[in-house]
């Protein structure tokens, strides 16, 4: 008997191109939302080994793909939150003096969101279970995006995602909570 999956509504915009350049904000759950990667003290995150593996995969995003900058970046006990560029040449500087957010051409050296998120899930996920000793999933099935279209937006997620510790205490997902 073959397993048949619900019909899961998909996430992205059909007609959106995903490797426009421009800014994206992700958050990625992990699977079953389980605290794999530390704990909140003092309303600041404390990552255990998972944690930092998951950081520094993160981090090293743009080795694999130079077109790509990190922005702002929160690891949360079962969850991430991070704001990328996809850019048009490899950066050499920031980007916070950039005129706009919003995406805007495409092309064919700069990797799809979807690509930069597969491969930064498979290789923190990788390493999660090899430092925990375990296997399977790490990650939900999918991600969040959130397409960056101007300043005032941008800066606004980047204010959320640095506060995200402060909130955890209220945090449905948080099991000390409960």
């Amino acid at each position: 008997m073959v397993a048949t999956h619900p019909t899961r509504k998909p996430l992205r915009l059909r007609e959106f191109n995903y490797s426009s350049n421009g800014a994206y904000s992700v958050t990625i759950v992990a699977h079953e939302r389980a605290e794999l990667f530390g704990a909140i003290a003092n309303d600041v995150v404390v990552a255990n080994p998972a944690g930092v593996a998951v950081t520094d995969a993160w981090n090293t995003i743009p080795e694999r793909f130079p077109t790509v900058e990190l922005d702002a970046f929160m690891l949360m006990p079962n969850h991430m939150h991070g704001i990328l560029w996809l850019l048009d040449e490899p950066s050499v500087s920031g980007v916070e003096g950039a005129a706009s957010s919003a995406p805007t051409t495409t092309d064919p050296r700069r990797p799809a969101l979807g690509t930069v998120m597969r491969a930064f899930k498979s290789i923190s996920a990788r390493e999660v279970n090899r430092i925990d000793d375990r296997t399977g999933s790490v990650w939900q099935r999918n991600y969040f995006e959130t397409i960056v279209h101007n300043q005032k937006q941008l800066d606004a997620l980047r204010q959320y995602i640095e506060d995200n510790p402060l909130k955890w205490a209220l945090d449905e997902e948080n099991k000390s909570k409960r």
